[in-house]
């Protein structure tokens, strides 16, 4: 353990510095594309900043701004705004009278043309008007497209050249220069990192991610959030708050590789690492531009250095450990020949001392195994013995029933006989013909009857064969039915679903039901309800049967002691308590099992379980 704990030490570690490293060296790169990207942000802005100036000190301009009905000088100044337009490639050019009114617009002639709306509220109308350039990002109130609004106050004619005297001079107009700054955001899609610009409020409004687009940085306060309102700087945007979260610090050196702090996690980024943020002022707005640079190749080049390390570490420690086994393993051979040697030496006295004792041994064993399989040949003839008693037992327990099932079919046969004879006198030779067909039914049932008894009464050899459980099933409930019946007993046999073959022997397993069913007509003579079931439960190896009575159920006391030989629930001479003995030894022989338990809703249960037959256990597995 002591060695597993270094190793990992070694490589946590060197997942550190490797991951301060990493994190240091991506921080510079990451820092000098965000320079370049402010440069050029910086001078994209400054590339129209004087333009609102050149244009206030048109003098057609001004000409309109004093005769702002003149139509003529109107379509004079749309045209030259539309020139302007198309040669420096803002957006749109357009002239704002004192009250925000925009008189004439590059896009006049378009669709969705400034000329006519309104455009007081917005801040570079009302920073212009006080005398000063006038600069803004928002959403087009006309058009719906963002844009970089800058802005210049105009004078009138007799206002005079002089700076002291435009101070003190109030503007007649404004022109406004619209500027479309997405090239921006095209360019920053091109590069691995995202990147964003957020205003001084903290929204961001142009981004390589457009899912970040007007979403906030930070909470806004309610002051912003109504300017914001008024102004209708970003439309109907929700700008509800970017999901970015702080990540936990990596590390508390203050070196130049230590890892930096701006780590954050924003949701959605399909990365498990955290995004290296980084920002930089822009602009004369106060914007802000982010940067924020994927960690994922530092974090996983840190873990592959750590893992080769610690992997290097328990090379290492194996080497070491195995050469010092070896070392220790040829002293403990040579330890062990010199051991060995001398228990050889020791071992040959011993042996020539243990054979005597063991010849002595074998000689004896074999008369105790011949004296063992004499008593196993006396014993498994007893037993043979005790279970052709105890089937004799049970067919002088059924001689009456059996005599009356012989006795109605030759009854019958008797009466049949008499009227066939009448028949054929009286030339009825058809009718006494049916006559004969059902005297030589009645034969055949008699003759069943009187073979089910002979092969329940014959000595079987102790043998397997695959049965068919549910015939010798149907057998034995054939030859007790009418002891059943006549005590009015419902005998309720559910059939198996298909034919299901045991290895046992059809004589022995036919013995255990006629038990189990004659026990179960016993327990079942004095209960108001009087059913007897016999039901079938299938399983991959075996087959189970549950033999149920409506009975009264068995005692704990006779549970504990129900297959002991001997022992009997019944009334003195109503039988010897063999029979379960003997079904029990007989199941065990079929390696089976045969166990007792009352049911939870009266009367007993009797639970034979036996192997399936090979055949019908490839059967059950196809």
């Amino acid at each position: 353990m002591i060695v597993i704990a270094l190793i990992a030490a070694i490589a946590l570690v060197t997942y550190k510095q490797v991951l301060e490293t990493g994190l240091g060296q991506l921080t510079r790169t990451s820092r000098q594309r965000l320079d370049f990207l402010t440069a050029v942000t910086g001078q994209t802005l400054e590339k129209y900043e004087s333009m609102p100036y050149v244009l206030s000190q048109q003098g057609s301009l001004v000409d309109l701004l004093e005769h702002p009905g003149d139509g003529a000088r109107t379509q004079s100044v749309n045209a030259y705004l539309k020139r302007v337009q198309e040669k420096t490639e803002p957006l749109v050019v357009y002239l704002l009278d004192h009250r925000g009114r925009a008189l004439a617009s590059s896009n006049s002639t378009e669709p969705g043309s400034f000329v006519g709306h309104d455009y007081s509220f917005r801040p570079y109308f009302i920073d212009a008007m006080q005398g000063r350039a006038g600069r803004f990002y928002g959403v087009g109130t006309t058009t719906a497209e963002p844009g970089y609004f800058l802005s210049y106050p105009l004078y009138a004619h007799d206002a005079g050249q002089s700076t002291t005297s435009k101070a003190a001079a109030v503007p007649i107009g404004v022109v406004v220069v619209k500027i479309n700054l997405g090239d921006l955001e095209k360019a920053w899609s091109d590069g691995a990192d995202e990147v964003a610009l957020a205003d001084a409020d903290g929204v961001v409004f142009l981004s390589s991610n457009s899912m970040w687009r007007y979403r906030t940085l930070r909470p806004l306060a309610p002051d912003v959030q109504k300017a914001l309102l008024q102004t209708r700087q970003y439309g109907d945007a929700a700008l509800a708050r970017l999901p970015m979260r702080a990540s936990k610090p990596l590390g508390s050196s203050a070196s130049a590789s230590a890892p930096p702090k701006d780590l954050v996690y924003i949701a959605g980024d399909n990365g498990t690492s955290p995004l290296l943020m980084q920002t930089s002022d822009v602009g004369p707005l106060s914007w802000k531009l982010l940067t924020f640079s994927k960690t994922e190749a530092t974090f996983a080049g840190a873990r592959n250095v750590a893992i080769a390390t610690g992997s290097a570490s328990a090379l290492v420690t194996l080497l070491t450990y195995t050469l010092w086994l070896r070392r220790r393993r040829m002293q403990e051979r040579q330890a062990a020949r010199v051991e060995l040697q001398r228990i050889n030496d020791e071992l040959e006295m011993r042996i020539a001392d243990r054979t005597q004792v063991l010849v002595d041994a074998n000689a004896s064993m074999e008369r105790k195994l011949s004296e063992l399989s004499e008593a196993e040949r006396v014993l498994r003839a007893t037993q043979d013995q005790a279970i052709q008693a105890g089937k004799l037992a049970v067919l002088g327990q059924m001689s009456a029933g059996i005599a009356h099932e012989i006795a109605q079919p030759l009854t019958a046969m008797r009466i049949l006989s008499e009227n066939a004879q009448k028949l054929l006198s009286a030339q009825e030779v058809g009718e006494a013909t049916d006559n004969m067909i059902e005297i030589g039914s009645l034969c055949r049932k008699a003759g069943s009857i009187v073979s089910q008894l002979k092969g329940f009464a014959q000595k079987s050899a102790e043998t397997f064969d695959p049965v068919l459980v549910d015939r010798v099933v149907s057998d034995a409930v054939t030859l007790v039915r009418r002891e059943g019946e006549s005590a009015g007993i419902e005998f309720d046999v559910v059939p198996p679903v298909r034919p299901i073959w045991v290895l046992g022997n059809d004589v022995r397993l036919e013995q255990v039901l006629i038990n189990l069913l004659r026990n179960a007509i016993d327990a079942t003579k004095s209960s108001p309800l009087r059913r007897v079931s016999v039901c079938f439960s299938l399983e991959p190896q075996h087959v189970i049967l549950r033999v149920r009575d409506t009975g009264t159920g068995i005692t704990a006391p006779a549970l504990q002691r129900l297959f002991e030989p001997f022992f009997s629930t019944k009334t003195p001479g109503a039988g010897l308590g063999l029979g379960l003995a003997i079904s029990a030894s007989i199941v065990q022989g079929m390696r089976g099992e045969l166990r007792a338990q009352n049911h939870s809703e009266g009367g007993a249960v009797f639970t034979l379980t036996l192997p399936l037959a090979p055949s019908d256990r490839d059967e059950e597995t196809t």
